[in-house]
């Protein structure tokens, strides 16, 4: 979870803004809200699944969208093996 927190932390410089996506990520992990629906469980292990039903969540869904950018990127320029190392998806996977 470290990793999660300082991608946080460089993404928002705002402490309420820090404090709101850690919320946020509490809030999906337990399965409340919109998340306790069946249908958003039963697409959870997806991507497009979670933007669709994050959109309650802006700044964890703003995170995400952040990372996964980045991992495109890194992808384009060193091919996946490269960015399979540079990040670990337990460090900031939900």
């Amino acid at each position: 979870m470290n990793g999660f927190y300082h991608v946080v932390e460089n993404l928002y410089q705002d402490t309420e803004d820090q404090v709101a996506t850690a919320t946020q990520l509490t809030q999906f992990r337990s399965s409340h809200g919109i998340f306790r629906r069946p249908v958003a469980k039963a697409a959870a292990s997806t991507v497009p699944a979670w933007l669709n039903f994050g959109a309650s969540m802006s700044e964890l869904q703003e995170l995400l969208c952040e990372f996964l950018v980045k991992q495109q990127a890194r992808v384009m320029q060193n091919g996946i093996g490269a960015c399979l190392v540079s990040y670990r998806m337990t460090d900031i996977a939900v």
